[in-house]
């Protein structure tokens, strides 16, 4: 009943992000570089050969620029179907250790790898992600009372593969840890290309799940 659960968790989302930011933490750019740039020293420790490969992805984060006047909101930190709770019909959001304030962009960005995740465990489509990812930004969009540029959820989305995914892969015992990892950069260095060729009047949900 998934596909029924996903305009409710993309609406859901846009309220939260109305709420008051009454929380010090914050995210920005910079911090997210500082994260991903400790994320691929570890890669590069593990596969040296991959270096190139990951100052590449750095330097697209670098360069990515946008410019959307949305601003600063209440951030849950780790949204996610397994931090929402459904029942009779009601979604409630658990797990907000991780609050913190900054681009609503982040959230959406988290939510989308999360998808990719879910993918790559064999547990949804790569169809059904992009069905899912449609329907979500779809209905964050309508709820929501300001228009984000793709590149914004893109930028974020590739940061979150590099910081998160690469990590979970090398974690990962067996062989193919290397195969995944790549996956990951080539998924990340796919993201910000959409990025950089999103047009202004292209919609968030075409951008992002055209990759």
């Amino acid at each position: 009943g998934l596909a029924h659960v996903f305009p409710a968790v993309g609406k859901l989302l846009a309220t939260f992000h109305q709420a008051p930011t009454r929380v010090r933490r914050r995210v920005s750019v910079a911090s997210e570089l500082a994260m991903v740039n400790g994320a691929l020293r570890i890669v590069t420790r593990t596969f040296p050969q991959m270096r190139q490969h990951a100052r590449a992805c750095v330097a697209a984060l670098k360069a990515l620029q946008w410019n959307d006047d949305v601003p600063a909101v209440l951030l849950h930190g780790a949204y996610r179907l397994s931090h929402i709770l459904h029942a009779d019909g009601e979604l409630a959001l658990v797990d907000l250790d991780s609050l913190r304030v900054g681009h609503p962009g982040y959230d959406l960005g988290k939510f989308l790898a999360y998808l990719y995740y879910l993918e790559a465990l064999g547990e949804i489509s790569a169809s059904g992600r992009r069905d899912a990812a449609h329907t979500f930004l779809q209905a964050y969009t309508a709820a929501a009372p300001w228009r984000i540029s793709p590149a914004a959820v893109l930028w974020f989305l590739a940061s979150e593969l590099l910081i998160k995914q690469t990590k979970k892969d090398i974690m990962q015992p067996g062989d193919n840890r290397r195969e995944n990892v790549e996956r990951v950069l080539k998924l990340a260095e796919a993201a910000l290309l959409a990025a950089r060729e999103s047009q202004a009047g292209c919609s968030l949900p075409e951008v992002c799940t055209a990759i």
